[in-house]
């Protein structure tokens, strides 16, 4: 009977520890599996930056990434295939990628009058973007622009202002070899609000070919890029049976179809100063923008170090965090400040990695910022990072498609919030089945949050009962979620966020006798009994 009755107890007893290990190790890999997607995908521009900054000082760029250097910049970057990369510098000059997309700002001030004879050569530069027609590029009122002081040329003076901060100035000497000697002195310049009417430099996005140049080129124009898992060697493109990674095209307006052909000449920065009719060739659109004042220069011209951003909203209405590494000239034996390098990364990336690796599975993921108020950067569920609503109304959703950017601001979600929209607002039974299990996943991730950080996020797992609502048909008949967390800490950098994991820990439909299963308190009776005799 003491044999029989041991057997029992074993049976209950180290069934249920069994199921609860088996997901205690999935729960770990997938932390592990996350935290080195993290880590490859945020330790790339810091590499790549570190390449085109150390290219640069060797020469690499002729006209030291200046307006001539365009075409060279564009050759390599591309190549380098990470999205977003990109160029500013104190003159105003902007280059950079989107995915399959060139754009350019020529170097120079907006908030030029309409009659400046140096100046009127951008003023008829912009391009509606639906059917091409040309545009007068003048500021809306109350646009910002970046201005200076001016010689009796009416031109800004390029000369070098010192730091008020002594701190700063303390290691202008001859000595420029180490980051403790860089010299901060930057160009005289200061931001102006617009009063009267005034024209300004446009921002404009170009097609691009195969090689990186802009291209009107039928047929020739890139529509998409698919890199396969490994590095792609273009010279095997060479080989008619290798298969092109590209997807080609036509160079069009957003109205589908009339095709782009722009020829407008001038003596542009990006020819060298010289008449040229090539520096809005492919443009398909045109924005007012100077990265001078945007906040990832802002803050780099700050710090002078390569270093992350604090996530902000993009030009484009999303959120995201953007790595900036800073350039320099070297004047009278003394480095200073020339621009920024930088690289974008939307958080919309991050949750469409978490999708597409756990999305339709019962396991959910939430990544956030580490400090308070744990402001969200992913979500297995799909749920972005931040919502858009109406600068007048707050409790408005605005849709940033259908409705003007300027009307909409990006309001953050941090995890408290997360629990609220969870917890209300909600008809589970107006929901399809899938609404409401995605529901149901973020409060079980937001009462792990509250679990965790009440106990100071120990590395053990943490049990969270999942309480599900009435309406909802848990299939898999989850009782309980296992949930751990791991502090995530880019190197180099201030950025920390904290990964959640939460997996189910029991379910009913298991072969093993469980806890709350109900031959197991009689199964355990039974064993305790033949101990005991």
């Amino acid at each position: 009977l003491c044999l029989v009755s041991a057997i029992f107890y074993n049976i209950a007893t180290i069934e249920a520890s069994d199921s609860l290990q088996s997901n205690n190790g999935f729960n770990y890999e997938v932390e592990a599996r996350l935290n080195e997607y993290m880590m490859n995908y945020l330790s790339a521009p810091s590499e790549i930056t570190t390449f085109l900054s150390n290219y640069y000082f060797s020469g690499g760029f002729p006209f030291l990434l200046e307006a001539p250097d365009r075409y060279t910049y564009l050759k390599v970057a591309d190549k380098l295939k990470l999205p977003q990369l990109y160029y500013a510098l104190e003159n105003g000059l902007f280059l950079g990628f989107t995915e399959h997309n060139a754009y350019y700002r020529e170097p120079g001030n907006s908030g030029y009058d309409l009659d400046d004879n140096n100046m009127r050569k951008h003023l008829k530069s912009c391009v509606n973007k639906e059917n091409g027609e040309v545009e007068d590029c003048i500021l809306a009122p109350g646009r910002q622009f970046v201005s200076c002081e001016r010689n009796s040329n009416g031109e800004c003076s390029d000369d070098v202002e010192l730091c008020e901060d002594e701190e700063s100035q303390k290691n202008c000497t001859s000595s420029y070899n180490t980051a403790e000697d860089i010299m901060k002195c930057n160009l005289s310049k200061n931001i102006a609000n617009i009063e009267n009417e005034k024209g300004y430099l446009p921002l404009t996005y170009h097609c691009v070919n195969m090689r990186g140049e802009v291209s009107e080129a039928e047929g020739e124009v890139v529509q998409n890029f698919v890199p396969p898992h490994e590095q792609y060697d273009f010279g095997l493109m060479l080989d008619p049976e290798i298969e092109s990674p590209y997807e080609f095209g036509n160079c069009m307006y957003k109205d589908g179809k009339t095709p782009v052909e722009r020829n407008l000449s001038g003596n542009y920065a990006s020819c060298g100063s010289l008449e040229c009719n090539s520096t809005f060739l492919g443009g398909f659109e045109s924005v007012e923008y100077d990265p001078r004042y945007r906040p990832w220069y802002i803050h780099q011209k700050k710090v002078q170090k390569p270093t992350f951003v604090e996530p902000y909203v993009f030009v484009s209405g999303e959120l995201g965090i953007t790595w900036t590494h800073p350039m320099y000239n070297i004047l009278n034996e003394k480095r200073i400040f020339k621009g920024v390098l930088a690289v974008d990364y939307r958080f919309k990336d991050i949750t469409e990695y978490l999708i597409e690796s756990w999305g339709d599975s019962t396991t959910s993921i939430a990544v956030y910022e580490e400090s308070s108020p744990n402001y969200l950067i992913g979500l297995s569920t799909g749920t972005r990072a931040a919502r858009h609503v109406f600068k007048t109304d707050k409790s408005t959703p605005c849709d940033i498609e259908s409705s003007r950017p300027s009307d909409c601001v990006a309001v953050r979600i941090s995890m408290d919030d997360l629990a609220d929209i969870s917890s209300s607002g909600h008809n589970f039974k107006d929901k399809i089945l899938a609404q409401a299990y995605k529901l149901h996943q973020e409060k079980d991730l937001a009462q792990a949050y509250k679990l965790h950080q009440e106990k100071g996020y120990p590395k053990d797992l943490l049990v969270v009962n999942a309480k599900t609502p009435e309406e909802y048909d848990n299939d898999d008949g989850t009782k309980v979620y296992l949930t751990n967390s791991l502090l995530f800490a880019q190197p180099n950098s201030d950025l920390r966020w904290r990964i959640l994991v939460a997996s189910p820990g029991e379910t009913i439909s298991s072969d093993a006798i469980e806890k709350g299963n109900a031959s197991y308190g009689g199964v355990v009776a039974l064993g305790t009994l033949g101990i005991v005799v």
